[in-house]
């Protein structure tokens, strides 16, 4: 797969819902259960990775469906580790070798469920319930930037000035409105803590 921001933003995403869903991890049959996750997942995409808006698309009806129902959050084990599984191939796909990456992207959802056995303040019922929002967002975000990005790119080959293309950037007001969004939001979740 070519390093693409759609890539990068992929792989950030699968780690950080790795750490997510794995903060649900608090027996020794919910870490078999993310095991489990995880050797599927890195089996199954290691020859073919699935496209963005699959994984995002996929990881939003999850996170949403488990913070609205929560009778599915027995699923998040299994779910932090089919992230990190999708990380590992995802690392391997950049030309790490398979005895490196495995280990590697199974720290993230190994650390987690670690500190969330050990320590119950780790990642308490609100926080995980924010998290899990987030990540739905950032779901959806991620499913939808390669379409977002194909539409600019059509709008700006429609835009022939002189036979020549107009660069299909996208605007710096799109950028803007989304960074000030996420930031207004994370004040908000600091202020109301405090």
């Amino acid at each position: 797969m070519t390093a693409t921001p759609f890539f990068f933003a992929l792989y950030l995403f699968c780690g950080l819902a790795s750490a997510t869903f794995a903060s649900r991890v608090r027996t020794r049959m919910q870490a078999g259960m993310s095991l489990a996750g995880f050797g599927l997942a890195a089996w199954l995409t290691s020859a073919n990775l699935p496209d963005p808006v699959w994984v995002g698309t996929a990881a939003a009806i999850f996170a949403l469906g488990i913070l609205f129902r929560p009778r599915f959050a027995p699923l998040q084990p299994v779910l932090g580790g089919a992230f990190a599984g999708l990380l590992a191939s995802l690392v391997q796909g950049q030309g790490v070798p398979m005895w490196a990456a495995l280990p590697a992207a199974a720290a993230i959802p190994l650390i987690c469920a670690w500190l969330a056995s050990r320590n119950p303040a780790f990642a308490p019922l609100h926080v995980q319930e924010e998290a899990l929002l987030f990540i739905g967002i950032f779901g959806l975000m991620t499913g939808a930037a390669p379409g977002i990005a194909a539409g600019w790119s059509s709008a700006g080959g429609m835009n022939l000035v002189d036979n020549k293309e107009v660069p299909a950037a996208i605007p710096v007001w799109v950028l803007a409105l989304g960074s000030a969004s996420a930031a207004i939001g994370g004040a908000f979740a600091v202020w109301r803590r405090s």
